[in-house]
């Protein structure tokens, strides 16, 4: 029982979580932390580590979220899938269930969404930056589409397609990586192409 309230919980927050937009979540967290907690200093300082932490925390939290949620959904679907049925009904434990047969067939999808959060991340940036004043790729690529500056237009278009294509690459070698090393050939799940 405990267990089904826990996940009742999550799933509420995961929801409301997600549903909070970028927009609201950088200058509420930013209110939070920098008048009323204190930690960290409105105005970004390059020498403060606590200043990189707090970016890079808000900049993976609606993604963390997001994939977390995806990942959860994605679990319940798999459990009421045939095979993991049959798994179980064959006598083997919930762990033994768990990661020769839900895992594997959970990994493909957190690479294919990881793809997705390096976009979402790179989006933020850019709002993250003009509010806490960093000095960053996003807020110079706004800054030279205003000024009509198309060098730095096309440096950053660039910079930031070869970053993401260099990402999209290592997340499908990894996930190639995983099939080869789980035996399944051509991306083939359970006898399903993915």
């Amino acid at each position: 029982m405990k267990y089904e309230t826990l996940k009742k919980k999550i799933s509420k927050f995961l929801i409301v979580g997600n549903a909070i937009p970028f927009i609201v979540i950088v200058p509420v967290f930013a209110y939070v932390f920098c008048y009323q907690l204190e930690w960290v200093r409105f105005k970004f300082q390059a020498d403060s580590f606590k200043s990189y932490l707090f970016a890079i925390f808000l900049l993976s939290l609606k993604p963390t979220l997001q994939m977390t949620e995806m990942l959860i959904h994605r679990w319940q679907e798999i459990e009421r899938e045939f095979f993991i049925v049959t798994a179980k009904s064959k006598g083997l434990t919930r762990n033994q269930v768990l990661w020769r047969h839900s895992f594997i067939t959970l990994v493909p999808s957190f690479f294919s969404y990881a793809n997705s959060i390096l976009l979402l991340m790179l989006s933020g940036n850019f709002l993250l930056e003009s509010f806490y004043s960093i000095p960053g790729i996003g807020l110079t690529f706004v800054e030279s589409l205003g000024s009509r500056d198309l060098p730095i237009i096309l440096a950053c278009v660039i910079l930031i397609g070869n970053f993401y294509f260099f990402f999209y690459g290592i997340s499908n070698f990894l996930k190639n990586l995983f099939f080869i090393y789980h035996g399944h050939e051509n991306g083939e799940e359970n006898g399903q192409s993915i």
